[in-house]
């Protein structure tokens, strides 16, 4: 026997599914989560020392990047490169908001 189910019924599931799969975040974040700029500043542990390394590589890796592609976007004019660096400054952001969580300086404080 097959059952069928209506689009809404399936879409009500789907929400009180992924509501059920977030209830723990929600309960131990609030609302806004875990992530870069939401308030939250709960590292589980400290990072390593080769971790703070990465992470300030990857800082002047992003901040590199935007900028390469901002001067290939000011050189040739294509959307395509601006996009990408929209892309790698929202990389950087999100990089730059871990540093202070972690207590890694950051090697770009003063290059925005």
């Amino acid at each position: 026997m097959k059952l069928e189910t209506s689009y809404p019924a399936r879409i009500a599931f789907a929400f009180a599914l992924a509501a059920f799969l977030m209830a723990p975040t929600f309960a131990q974040n609030g609302p806004g989560g875990n992530r870069p700029g939401s308030g939250v500043v709960t590292p589980a542990q400290p990072v390593t020392a080769a971790e703070a390394q990465s992470l300030a590589f990857m800082r002047e890796e992003e901040k590199m990047a935007r900028d390469v592609y901002q001067q290939l976007y000011e050189k040739w004019n294509l959307t395509t490169f601006k996009n990408i660096a929209a892309s790698e400054q929202q990389h950087f952001n999100s990089v730059g908001a871990l540093l202070p969580r972690y207590g890694v300086a950051d090697p770009a404080a003063d290059t925005q």
